[in-house]
């Protein structure tokens, strides 16, 4: 079943079975849509959209809400986290994070962690890591090898792995033959 409109620099996740596609981009402009995908009816509905329009954003699933931290649109990075809660079909303000797009993320040893991206207003690709504690915000833990823009991360076999990217602003991948995986393993250590 395709997507019900072309788009790219989205996010993705699954929860509670459907697949949950925010944000990214089209032709013409950045985009605020928040499709569902539901695999036992093979439909798609439209839920409620992103409070503004944005690009490459970071999404996790953590306690049955959605989570999209941070994202772009034109030269303009957020650093908003916004929470959509699926009962309510609405979205709320969480914690924010210094203003970046093309981060990754993932859930490990319970708690949000932040991977790397673009700051725009500085031209700097991001090595930084940082971790979500719900009593005291975003917390920093010892930095990426390597910055990394446009990099993801999953959990597996206990650790987190923070895959591909590019070293450079304003690039989406790596050249051929870079070292470009770090596996983490639990508890992440801070700064």
């Amino acid at each position: 079943m395709p997507l019900p409109a072309p788009r790219g620099g989205h996010a993705a996740v699954v929860l509670d079975g459907r697949i949950h596609v925010l944000g990214g981009g089209n032709a013409r402009s950045t985009l605020a849509d928040h499709d569902v995908y539901d695999p036992a009816s093979r439909t798609w509905s439209a839920r409620a959209p992103l409070p503004r329009a944005e690009g490459s954003p970071a999404a996790v699933v953590l306690d049955g809400k959605l989570l999209a931290i941070g994202g772009r649109s034109g030269d303009q990075d957020f650093g908003a986290v916004d929470i959509f809660d699926p009962a309510a079909d609405a979205w709320t303000v969480g914690p924010p994070v210094e203003p970046r797009g093309t981060a990754g993320a993932a859930v490990f040893c319970g708690a949000i962690h932040l991977f790397g991206g673009e700051s725009q207003a500085r031209r700097q690709v991001l090595a930084d890591v940082l971790r979500l504690d719900p009593h005291a915000g975003w917390q920093p833990l010892a930095p990426l090898p390597t910055a990394r823009n446009f990099a993801r991360a999953v959990v597996f076999r206990g650790a987190v792995h923070v895959v591909g990217g590019s070293l450079d602003a304003q690039v989406s991948h790596a050249p051929a033959g870079s070292a470009v995986v770090e596996a983490l393993a639990c508890p992440i250590r801070g700064t």
